[in-house]
């Protein structure tokens, strides 16, 4: 679940240099048709892209697969266009763009309907969620700390950032945060650090990187991009 959840940010979201928040529902309409992601957690591929694109709605598919049924160099796009061999899962849903709201959701693993009772109730509370951007001295940064009473001039952390299977150097990142509303489940009152590139001209940042969710441990703590793209 926690996977599925935070993928979400990673297909809708767009990069805003403010101290002002933002919401996701702001940002859904600047998806492409086409665009995908890669994300690794918990040795567990999940692949991303829109379908379909309406005035007032937006199809997202999920596929996912086992690291340990992924060869060495894997070509993503090839995988799309050979109808993701060796998966696992796949889920087809569609959202309301002008509300936020997933408004269906099909499993074609399980040739059945989803019941969206309480995936409506996360996807609400994510796409409405305040995202501020971290100031410099709550970023996480490069190197040992230089000790109290000497300036911090270490270089931000920055997550890697990868397209069509390149690896782009040099790239810098905008850092967020958000805390999931505290409703009893896994995500309940955590904060999120997420960071999404600078450079939204040349490189796609409808998604974030990489994504941290804190106060949890080991591979589940952190959702990171391995691959992105556009494949119609």
């Amino acid at each position: 679940m926690l996977l599925r959840v935070v993928l979400y940010f990673l297909l809708i979201i767009s990069p805003l240099a403010a101290n002002d928040p933002f919401t996701l529902k702001d940002n859904l309409g600047k998806a492409k048709i086409g665009d995908y992601i890669v994300a690794a957690q918990n040795k567990t591929y999940t692949l991303m892209r829109i379908n379909e694109k309406g005035p007032d709605s937006i199809t997202i598919e999920e596929i996912s697969i086992p690291q340990v049924r992924v060869g060495k160099g894997m070509i993503w796009r090839s995988w799309i266009n050979q109808g993701f061999p060796g998966n696992t899962n796949r889920v087809i849903s569609n959202v309301q763009l002008s509300s936020g709201r997933m408004q269906n959701s099909y499993s074609v693993t399980q040739n059945a309907w989803l019941d969206l009772s309480q995936g409506n109730q996360i996807l609400s509370n994510l796409l409405n969620l305040p995202l501020y951007i971290l100031p410099p001295e709550a970023r996480k940064r490069c190197g040992p700390s230089p000790g109290l009473g000497h300036p911090d001039r270490r270089p931000f952390w920055q997550p890697r950032m990868v397209v069509e299977g390149q690896v782009i150097p040099q790239i810098n990142f905008f850092a967020y945060r958000t805390r999931w509303p505290q409703d009893g489940g896994p995500m309940s009152s955590r904060m999120i650090d997420l960071y999404i590139p600078e450079d939204s001209e040349r490189y796609p940042a409808y998604f974030p990187y990489w994504i941290e969710v804190h106060g949890v441990s080991g591979s589940k703590a952190s959702v990171r991009v391995i691959d992105s793209g556009s494949c119609k």
